[in-house]
């Protein structure tokens, strides 16, 4: 039996709810699975990708649920049930969901996260990687981490040295010796990024250490995954450079309010807001094209998804009445609801959209309010 607050299982003699203190009203999944029916105390809507695809309309409306009369959950919880049709019953909770001075380290264990090293006052590096012995690196050591993959050791000395090597420390191969800094958030399997003592950034290849100069950015976004990056410069020169080329493409530019949503791994799609005229735009670059795709809420507002093999991409603009969808080698769709946006996350039929292939989606589902 399931809390019909949040979504959380309840034992048979609970109460209330342990997750969102509810009085326990508990919700059989094996009835609730009916089209006719919603349980959930909220408005939500599912879109039928195929549905949407076989239409081919530029603008058409989501089927979407109505809120029982009661109250809405007072806390994050997690989505737990799905019926897979055309139009499906949602039972699931809602999801808020430099110079000398050495930089503080960041020490992360997780296997999926690239780990920096401790530096102690002397300038000894330690990078400790769970089940490993620790890698010890000697010398003034300012910056130094693993990248996530453990194939990688980048190191920035004090003296603006700038070096790769492995984690056995048996070759070494010499970037620089004037960088400043790098980010441990630019690192990626295949590369990282780093600026140097005039603050132009580079981008560096692991594949080959080819480096490119990329200037002085006034802002930028890497891919999730590998090292393509939308970057803009003072001018409001907007470009992207994916991760197998050599230099960057112009894409557009815009005086005010650019801020950039994601870029996908292989650098072809991108989404970004920027004032184009008095109005902010959301836009979508694919290929050539720059396609301006409606007015958000708040830039900060909009959201981006892609599918693990990057084949689908969702923009959402929390409190907007609308959502787009865009499945690769194909134009994006708007979907209309008749409520507004209410959530930083989409789910799909089994699980949210990031952790799904796009072969294995049928159907997206995300939070609505009454208008």
């Amino acid at each position: 039996m399931f809390c019909a607050y949040c979504g959380a299982k309840l034992s048979d003699d609970a109460v209330y709810c342990s997750n969102c203190g509810e009085k326990a009203k508990k919700v059989d999944l094996g009835k609730a699975m009916s089209p006719e029916k919603p349980v959930f105390e909220m408005a939500s809507a599912c879109v039928s990708l195929e549905n949407a695809e076989a239409r081919c309309e530029p603008l058409h409306t989501a089927n979407s649920y109505q809120p029982l009369k009661g109250k809405t959950p007072k806390k994050k919880g997690v989505i737990f049930g799905v019926a897979a049709v055309t139009v499906a019953v949602l039972v699931f909770a809602a999801i808020s969901l430099l110079g000398k001075n050495k930089p503080a380290p960041v020490v992360n264990n997780a296997s999926n996260s690239v780990v920096s090293a401790e530096i102690t006052s002397d300038g000894t590096a330690y990078v400790l990687v769970p089940g490993e012995a620790p890698i010890v690196i000697g010398g003034e050591v300012r910056q130094a981490v693993l990248s996530e993959d453990r194939e990688h050791l980048i190191v920035l000395l004090d003296d603006g040295t700038l070096y790769v090597t492995d984690k056995a420390q048996s070759k070494r191969t010499t970037i620089t010796d004037a960088a400043a800094f790098f980010e441990y958030t630019d690192i990626r399997n295949d590369g990282f990024f780093y600026s140097d003592i005039d603050n132009v950034v580079h981008r560096i290849l692991f594949s080959d250490f080819s480096s490119v100069a990329l200037g002085q950015f006034h802002y930028y976004v890497l891919a999730e995954n590998t090292t393509s990056v939308i970057y803009c410069f003072e001018n409001g020169d907007i470009y992207i450079m994916s991760c197998d080329t050599r230099e960057g493409e112009k894409i557009g530019t815009f005086t005010r309010n650019v801020e950039f949503s994601a870029i996908s791994d292989d650098g072809k799609i991108s989404v970004w807001t920027a004032m184009n005229g008095d109005k902010e735009t959301i836009y979508l670059h694919d290929g050539n094209e720059k396609i301006p795709l409606g007015e958000p809420y708040y830039s900060s507002f909009v959201r981006t998804f892609f599918t693990k093999d990057h084949g689908i991409l969702v923009v959402v603009s929390a409190f907007r009445e609308s959502m787009w969808i865009k499945r690769s080698g194909q134009s994006p769709i708007r979907v209309q609801f008749d409520a507004t946006l209410d959530s930083s996350h989409v789910f799909t039929n089994d699980l949210y959209i990031t952790d799904m292939l796009s072969e294995d989606i049928t159907s997206l589902y995300i939070d609505t309010m009454p208008l």
